[in-house]
């Protein structure tokens, strides 16, 4: 499970500054970057955002277990992080194509905070050979979903600080054209609810909300764009693509591109019964891996 405000260690890098995360992109690559504006977009590649079938939006009812938060419950995930630089002369250099696999594991309840939380623990396994485990925590209520951080130290052996809100997943009732703010601040993240759509996952098709999330004075309309869908099976997938042109001595060396990709491929609800009726899993696929 996941949530839309970043999550991962490498998507916490990608939608953190973009304008700051393309330039260090640059200068790992290149060693040449000098300066960082937008230029004219880039035309969508194949395939980005997911192909889906989209299907008549209808609204979702006030229902504050809409989202799966049974203890026991897994999910396992695909990721993907791409970087790559598209030359003035049309030719595409690729800086980067990382893959990695996310686990997580709602492992406990805990009140201590004032609020029901859910705690999950999330592990990353990454193609090198290393891996970080990090906690965070949900709670559900009739006005949505909520999600916080939690570090590196398990919240169920130390307990939660008072008055921990989190931010604001998802907002109930679920219907296309719903907006809300996640997360307050500065920069801060607006969500907006843009249709029903059926995934075709490695679980099987799905029926998703297709939720967009803007960052206003960062992301640039045109260039960047962050989607992520949400079931009753929980967190399904996510996209963020950003992009910047890259100035040396005043000339344009070319559009750096950034990509986050988050696929839910296999999952073991506590409780899977009570989403039948949505059809989540019905037509599950074999040989799906465990996520410890």
């Amino acid at each position: 499970m996941a949530s839309p405000a970043p999550q991962s260690s490498a998507e916490k890098a990608v939608v953190a500054n973009h304008r700051t995360v393309l330039q260090l992109f640059a200068g790992a690559c290149l060693a040449l970057a000098a300066g960082c504006r937008l230029t004219t977009p880039l035309a969508p590649q194949a395939g980005a955002p997911p192909s889906v079938a989209a299907v008549a939006a209808r609204p979702n009812p006030a229902n504050h277990e809409f989202y799966p938060l049974d203890p026991g419950s897994r999910w396992h995930y695909r990721a993907s992080l791409l970087r790559r630089v598209h030359h003035p002369d049309g030719t595409i250099e690729v800086v980067t194509d990382d893959h990695f696999e996310l686990a997580t594991e709602l492992t406990c309840s805990d009140t201590s905070g004032g609020h029901k939380w859910q705690v999950e623990r999330r592990f990353e396994s990454f193609a090198n050979g290393t891996s970080a485990t990090a906690w965070n925590m949900y709670r559900q209520d009739r006005d949505g979903l909520w999600g916080a951080a939690a570090g590196a130290i398990d919240p169920c052996a130390q307990g939660l600080p008072a008055g921990t809100v989190g931010d604001r997943q998802l907002a109930y009732p679920l219907r296309p054209g719903a907006s809300w703010v996640v997360r307050e601040g500065f920069f801060p993240i607006v969500a907006t609810v843009e249709a029903q759509d059926v995934l075709d996952l490695p679980i099987g098709r799905v029926t998703a909300w297709r939720v967009r999330l803007d960052r206003p004075g960062i992301y640039e309309p045109g260039h960047d764009y962050s989607l992520a869908w949400y079931g009753r099976t929980g967190f399904l997938q996510s996209v963020t693509h950003l992009e910047d042109s890259v100035l040396v001595r005043g000339g344009l060396l070319g559009v750096l591109e950034a990509e986050m990709r988050q696929t839910l491929d296999d999952v073991q609800l506590a409780s899977p019964g009570r989403f039948a009726p949505d059809g989540a899993l019905a037509q599950r696929r074999t040989g799906a891996t465990d996520p410890r």
